[in-house]
């Protein structure tokens, strides 16, 4: 079990930033010649998708594609024995916009879900790398707090996290609520990855499974009461430094070497917890 879980009680223990090994459940992972494509971003009705395509999956995702394509509740073997994969959540009833358009009509649920993507990678790249200030400006104090406090203690034991594989298939807003502490949205997230322990002096695995096994988890976002989302939410420079947009495959800037996230709405991830079916 990776040591992530320690501070993360309520998604459950587990490996990388996403509280657990959680396998299994039905497939919907798609690829294209280009490399893996992550094809489950909610898309409603209305509104325009943000145009920044930062390329995450392809780096995280091409490994799975190739060797998983949803199979079911499958049992896979690890250091520990037989792991049986988690069978999927139940499904959920679509989420109403309106609960935050009332008072914020430029909200687009649309745009959301797609930064709400890229918030995930850029998490769990933070992560993988234990390079938590790449993430900063997308966490909540204490989420980050805690993410860099266990990625301390991991430098100090030698210790990385692999999420090898790493691919999402969908990224779903489940709940919406408004009220005098803010608005908060919950998103669940169906991925898939490899997760073990690597010593970073020997490279040898200590803990955890090579095998790609499918997972969900429940991130839940808020910001402040009053909040407005930027009428145009269509990025040409980047938000740090103000020059022409141009990112590497992290979705770092070329100039400033800042990470360019569309979170320029206010939201934050405030909380992880997985999802068991």
């Amino acid at each position: 079990m990776s040591s992530l879980g320690s501070i993360l009680a309520s998604a459950g223990g587990g490996g990388g930033f996403h509280g657990g090994f959680s396998g299994g459940g039905s497939g919907g992972f798609s690829g294209g010649s280009g490399g893996f494509s992550s094809h489950g971003v909610y898309v409603g009705g209305g509104g325009s998708l943000v145009v920044i395509i930062i390329v995450f999956v392809v780096v995280f995702g091409w490994g799975f594609y190739k060797r998983s394509k949803g199979n079911g509740s499958t049992s896979y073997p690890t250091s520990s024995g037989t792991y049986v994969g988690m069978p999927a959540p139940p499904p959920v009833a679509p989420v109403d916009p309106s609960v935050i358009t009332a008072t914020d009509p430029t909200f687009d649920l649309n745009v959301f879900a797609t930064d709400a993507e890229r918030t995930f990678f850029l998490v769990q790249k933070a992560w993988v790398d234990r390079t938590p200030d790449i993430a900063r400006q997308v966490m909540a104090e204490d989420i980050y707090q805690q993410q860099s406090s266990q990625i301390q203690t991991m430098k100090d034991q030698h210790i990385i996290n692999r999420l090898d594989g790493l691919a999402v298939a969908s990224t779903t807003p489940i709940s919406i609520n408004t009220g005098p502490a803010g608005d908060q949205i919950v998103v669940r997230y169906h991925a898939a990855s490899a997760d073990y322990n690597m010593n970073d002096e020997t490279q040898k695995i200590v803990s955890g499974h090579q095998n790609v096994t499918e997972w969900w988890e429940d991130w839940t976002f808020t910001r402040p009461p009053g909040s407005k989302s930027a009428a145009d939410t269509v990025m040409s420079t980047c938000p740090s430094c103000g020059a022409p947009l141009a990112t590497d495959l992290a979705g770092v800037c070329t100039y400033c070497h800042h990470p360019v996230v569309g979170n320029d709405q206010g939201w934050r991830l405030s909380h992880i917890s997985q999802t068991r079916g």
